[in-house]
């Protein structure tokens, strides 16, 4: 076995036009820049890291890492088995972006995908029909926009946009601004083969999740959720707008377009 090391950083561009794989000993350090390929294969790599620039995974699949993913909701935790699109500067206005664009997918073997955390910024755009952002089938939740760097002052931030047939699904709760964070997903059209753009849980669906608390610190989740142009948004069991504390907005607009949560 050899060691091996890719670095894309800033201004930089890595473009492969079949499929990038990062085995045991190597590592993918993406800290800006663009990466466009058919796959992208980190899940056995020594290191995955990224902060920064956009990831594009077209038609095919992005195998992630999986990590303990660390986390503050006013107490520091870690969210084992699990992996983020999240940026390490707190209170940044950018971060890393993952596309997944015309069948690219992602589907995580392990528990939580989360998109900004420790206020971080990070960002998912799932388009075109076939494209898919994916737990595990049996269990996993999305969080968009987890919790608050530890002194609670920079909150982080998270963005799932769907759009022309795209599809994010999640085997258990899809939480939108969670315990002080913020969070935001856009749902809009229908691809050219009728296909709707979709946002589903298995669970409980939430815009605006709870809140952060330290002693007298205290900051809502903030959650938006807007879906238009015919797609569609649903849950299995609750679907909740200002959750526990926690300050939600929906939007729905469009011939149709819906939300459904349990009958």
């Amino acid at each position: 076995a050899g060691t091996g090391t890719l670095n894309v950083g800033f201004g930089g561009s890595s473009i492969v036009g079949d499929t990038i794989t990062v085995a045991a000993g190597g590592s993918y350090n993406h800290f800006g820049g663009t990466t466009f390929t058919t796959s992208l294969d980190v899940s056995a790599a020594g290191t995955f890291q990224f902060t920064g620039g956009q990831i594009t995974v077209s038609d095919g699949i992005f195998s992630p890492k999986l990590v303990s993913v660390p986390y503050d909701i006013g107490s520091a935790g870690l969210l084992l088995n699990a992996y983020a699109i999240s940026g390490i500067v707190p209170g940044a206005s950018s971060g890393p972006t993952l596309r997944l664009q015309n069948g690219g997918a992602s589907t995580a073997s392990g528990d939580t995908i989360v998109l900004g955390t420790l206020g971080g910024w990070g960002r998912v755009i799932v388009s075109d029909e076939d494209s898919k952002l994916r737990t595990d089938p049996l269990k996993g939740d999305i969080l968009v926009g987890l919790g608050r760097t530890q002194s609670g002052s920079d909150a982080s931030t998270g963005i799932l946009t769907i759009d022309n047939g795209g599809l994010a699904t999640a085997s258990w709760d899809l939480r939108i601004g969670v315990q002080g964070g913020n969070g935001s997903s856009t749902v809009d059209g229908i691809g050219t083969n009728a296909k709707r753009s979709g946002l589903a849980s298995g669970a409980q669906m939430v815009v605006g999740d709870n809140r952060f608390i330290d002693g007298p610190t205290s900051h809502a989740g903030t959650g938006s959720l807007t879906v238009t142009g015919g797609a569609f948004a649903a849950s299995s069991t609750d679907f909740s707008i200002g959750y526990q504390g926690g300050l939600g907005t929906a939007t729905v607009a469009g011939d149709g377009t819906g939300i459904k949560g349990a009958d």
